[in-house]
């Protein structure tokens, strides 16, 4: 029993013995595995940055600033995320920047992060962008080819027609829409073929701050439709003639002409429904056919059928033009039924002639 004591006490210090070489093994190797953890640092982020290798290190986009330059050796070779394609740059956040130092095992309570919010990171060899590069926003797109738009419709009206309005669309890269949206560009435009109209090549000549540019864009050009237009003003219920309108060039993009008649035989006869001042674009809510039939007024019925016209006169519930259908009632029996306006305060029907159904067809052959 003695013995049995003992050996469990021997067994417990050598137990005792290896937790604690344990602990004094890894107190020794754990600031070579984690040599982040040793001393506070700072990094100072930088505006932009210039990637040599297939990945970016945390030293190409931050200065490292500690006591231990070997401690900045090691922080600066931690990988980051790959480098950008040849063509263009990467924008990364500080907030990127950090999650890819978690990812790693830094703990970034204990380091300080200073400099700029946001590191534009290129790949090495692209020396044409520049730190002020900034991303195409909607707002700059719109901005350049509203201008240059503009441009070439003032190119347009020097060569062809000073009165004459164009419809332009182009469409940009971003390199072209970053130049055409600085406010102080002074843009210029040559070019174009007869007719002028269609898709047309234009060279383009920038000037911002002495520095000159030029390139060619492709332009889709055309000429908005001729529309009726009233060339004197129009009295409500006046009869139009066709020295009272003319065609005239018309904006699609503005509201006043949707709807609006694009010949002057559509117009000319009808009625004008509402007063139309000079100038104004005629449109369908503002003209009918001329009334051809009163409310109350006694109208001639006629009903065709097989070449047989039977005439009778009726009331009109309605008033119409030619070609409208309206309520009509007898006068006698006071019966309702929808009739055409045909003339002047004369309206149509049309009977179905009678047909022999097959019964009565089988008794005249039994008979």
């Amino acid at each position: 029993m003695p013995c049995r004591i003992a050996c469990r006490c021997r067994n417990k210090r050598i137990a005792y013995r290896a937790v604690a070489w344990a602990f004094c093994a890894a107190a020794t190797l754990l600031p070579s595995i984690h040599p982040t953890v040793s001393a506070a640092a700072e990094f100072r982020l930088k505006s932009s940055s210039e990637s040599h290798g297939p990945i970016v290190t945390l030293g190409d986009v931050a200065d490292i600033v500690t006591n231990s330059q070997t401690e900045i050796d090691t922080l600066a070779a931690m990988e980051l995320f790959p480098a950008p394609v040849a063509t263009r740059p990467r924008y990364v956040r500080l907030r990127e920047i950090q999650d890819a130092l978690l990812l790693c095992g830094v703990n970034l309570t204990e380091h300080r992060f200073s400099g700029s919010s946001q590191v534009m990171v290129t790949a090495s060899g692209i020396s044409d962008v520049q730190p002020d590069d900034e991303p195409v926003t909607f707002a700059m797109t719109r901005r350049a080819k509203s201008q240059l738009e503009r441009a070439i419709e003032r190119c347009l009206q020097q060569q062809v027609s000073a009165e004459q309005p164009w419809v332009v669309e182009v469409e940009l890269p971003s390199a072209q829409t970053r130049l055409l949206a600085d406010p102080s560009a002074t843009i210029s435009v040559s070019g174009g073929e007869p007719p002028f109209t269609g898709m047309q090549r234009f060279v383009v000549s920038v000037d911002t701050a002495g520095n000159r540019q030029q390139f060619e864009v492709d332009a889709s050009v055309a000429v908005p439709p001729a529309s009726v237009c009233a060339i004197r003003s129009l009295p409500r219920g006046a009869m139009i003639r066709a020295t009272d309108v003319a065609l005239a060039p018309a904006d699609p993009t503005d509201p006043m002409t949707t709807g609006s008649f694009f010949s002057l035989a559509e117009v000319v006869g009808k009625e004008a429904t509402q007063s139309i001042p000079q100038g104004r674009f005629l449109t369908a809510e503002q003209i009918r056919s001329p009334l051809m039939v009163q409310r109350g007024e006694v109208v001639t019925v006629s009903a065709r059928s097989s070449g047989i016209v039977v005439r009778t006169a009726a009331r009109a519930r309605e008033q119409g033009s030619h070609g409208d259908l309206i309520a009509v009632e007898s006068l006698n029996e006071r019966q309702i039924y929808f009739a055409r306006v045909c003339g002047v305060r004369e309206v149509e029907v049309f009977a179905h002639a009678p047909r022999a159904t097959t019964a009565s067809a089988a008794g005249v052959v039994r008979r």
